[in-house]
């Protein structure tokens, strides 16, 4: 996994015209998910498994030798408002090169043409879509 996202990450423009002077460390991916309101509980699972695998990556030595920042925006269980604006936010503002999040079809659904218009990657955790 560590390798297939360094791969990602090399050949995504807005990582690989990064200079060596560029703050130690990156800006690399967001989790976009609900902290608050009623999918909070569901997506809790979701931000653990996120942030556990994310520390095994910075103790493997980072994603080209970086450290990898890791931050939790809240989509407050509002798919079509808030999950699409807080992905504009991470992409634009924020300069990430991939969100991981969206627990429901509408969060995915809301945030993937705004992905998509990026030219930048959206990693949809759940199996049975996407």
């Amino acid at each position: 996994m560590i390798r297939t996202f360094a791969l990602i990450c090399k050949q995504n423009h807005r990582f690989s015209t990064a200079t060596q002077e560029t703050a130690k460390t990156m800006n690399l991916l967001k989790a976009l998910a609900t902290v608050s309101g009623t999918m909070a509980i569901s997506e809790s699972s979701l931000r653990d498994a996120e942030e556990l695998a994310l520390l095994e990556i910075d103790a493997a030595g980072g994603v080209l030798g970086r450290p990898v920042e890791a931050v939790v925006e809240d989509g407050r269980s509002r798919s079509t408002d808030i999950f699409p604006r807080r992905a504009r936010k991470l992409l634009d503002k924020d300069g990430v090169v991939a969100i991981f999040g969206g627990w429901t079809s509408d969060s995915r659904k809301a945030m993937a043409p705004v992905v998509a218009a990026a030219k930048n990657l959206l990693f949809y955790p759940v199996q049975y879509e996407g």
